[in-house]
């Protein structure tokens, strides 16, 4: 499994450079052309961060189908979770993402899948990545108040502010979103 995990995560460093990204994850921008340039890059992560380096290949793929940055889905999940994929909120929150089973239900109708369970990696960083899209559309590609869509829901994200969870939440996330780009991505 670490075999398989290491060639895909330099077959995609591969793809980038060569230019292929984009037409591989139907995405081109400078963040996904950029992600993977060494294998410096990959042992850094595997090194420092494991969990995420786990997920990494999963984190790509689908941030890069919906087109927003794998970065910012990292720091979602990681503030989420720590990546723990087994974990359940006393709310009913299930998985990596934190993802509720109302909303998971809303999200797979809108993707077209009629079976899933949130216990499954790939669906939890697919319904991730769909879930945080929507925020990011709804509030105008304001990353902000979409990460705190994320935690208290939209209705209540543009006063996020003034709910202390949410904010410390929001804080955490783009905290992390910074780190996550200024330690893998060679583009700040």
């Amino acid at each position: 499994m670490k075999t398989r995990l290491e060639f895909i995560l330099i077959l995609l460093m591969v793809l980038t450079l060569s230019g292929l990204s984009g037409f591989i994850f139907g995405v081109k921008s400078s963040e996904y052309d950029n992600i993977q340039k060494t294998q410096k890059f990959i042992e850094n992560m595997k090194k420092n961060d494991p969990n995420l380096y786990k997920y990494w290949t999963k984190i790509i793929h689908y941030s890069s189908k919906y087109g927003i940055s794998p970065y910012w889905v990292a720091s979602v999940i990681c503030s989420e979770t720590g990546f723990n994929p087994n974990s359940i909120s006393p709310v009913g929150a299930v998985g990596l993402a934190q993802i509720m089973p109302d909303t998971a239900k809303g999200i797979a109708k809108e993707i077209g899948i009629k079976k899933y369970s949130l216990k499954n990696a790939d669906i939890q960083v697919m319904f991730c990545c769909h879930y945080l899209k929507n925020c990011l559309k709804r509030f105008g590609g304001n990353i902000t108040l979409a990460t705190a869509s994320y935690n208290c829901g939209p209705g209540n994200a543009k006063i996020y502010h003034t709910i202390p969870q949410t904010k410390t939440y929001v804080r955490r996330v783009m905290s992390k979103y910074k780190h996550y780009k200024k330690e893998y991505c060679s583009i700040n």
